[in-house]
């Protein structure tokens, strides 16, 4: 990486990780700080465990990675430069998945009225052009930057939502306290192809749907789309009993009814502390 080396500090974090990588990696690199976890504690866990060593070493910013991510050699330069707004609170780049490289895995991420989120230009071909960076709804959690202070104020990743989705809530957010995400499309970030999603992954889903619009929706504006949620929440139903996914999606609603006291208090935090901008702002990306 183009990149003066001193002026970066590396952190791996293990979730309990069953191989010899982190003996190698503390042996091999011992300039690397190591967060050892002795049982899996999730990646909402493991993001504030760096997030609060990078506050102890008085960090500006903090770069998240997965894995099995691989960064063009101006990747953090693109970056920086996008983050020299102040509007910004992150930024990330065209991510292709490896070893195909002709496959894009993201453009950042997008949400639609009723919670759905995904990733822009997932598993397309890359032929997508821009003459410099855009907007969108979030960054995704696999390789972005973020700005410590922007994490100060609005937190992080929600630990209540699946590990798919905290990135989409935390954009989310951080737009209703008046920031924005960038994608710079000329840097590139590589990364191999997803693993195969969870058996539960539909309960996650939309258990994590229904957070992000229980949080972070005003009244009136849930009271407006509500005709569109019945709508689709129909579909919803019928598209899970075709596929087997019933009881999960009936899951998804006892989650919310049994954890309402904890969803009241997220939402009070996200109405009255962190709102500054309304819910048209939200609805363009």
């Amino acid at each position: 990486m183009d990149f003066d080396q001193r002026r970066i500090s590396l952190i791996i974090i293990d979730d309990n990780s069953s191989d010899s990588s982190v003996g190698y990696v503390k042996e091999a690199y011992p300039q690397i700080k190591v967060i050892q976890n002795n049982r899996e504690v999730g990646l909402a866990v493991m993001a504030d465990q760096g997030y609060f060593l990078a506050q102890k070493n008085n960090s500006d910013y903090i770069v998240f990675l997965d894995a099995e991510v691989i960064l063009e050699k101006y990747w953090l330069r693109r970056m920086l430069d996008i983050l020299k707004d102040k509007k910004v609170a992150g930024a990330s780049s065209k991510i292709l998945i490896y070893p195909k490289n002709k496959k894009v895995h993201s453009l950042g991420g997008e949400i639609g009225p009723i919670g759905l989120s995904h990733l822009k230009n997932f598993d397309k071909e890359d032929n997508f052009y821009s003459h410099g960076p855009f907007q969108v709804g979030f960054v995704p959690k696999e390789a972005c930057i973020i700005k410590m202070s922007v994490i100060g104020k609005v937190g992080l990743y929600n630990g209540k939502y699946s590990e798919y989705f905290v990135d989409a809530d935390f954009g989310w957010r951080c737009r209703l306290a008046g920031y924005k995400f960038m994608i710079d499309p000329i840097a590139v970030a590589y990364i191999r192809s997803e693993n195969a999603r969870p058996q539960n992954y539909y309960f996650q889903r939309e258990k994590s749907r229904l957070l992000m619009l229980l949080i972070n929706y005003r009244i009136a504006t849930l009271i407006l789309l509500l005709p569109l949620f019945i709508f689709t929440e129909f579909g919803l139903i019928i598209e899970a009993i075709a596929t087997g996914k019933f009881w999960q999606k009936m899951k998804a609603y006892f989650w919310i009814l049994l954890h309402l006291p904890a969803i009241l208090e997220d939402r009070i935090n996200v109405q009255f502390r962190l709102r500054k901008v309304g819910d048209l702002e939200i609805l363009k990306f």
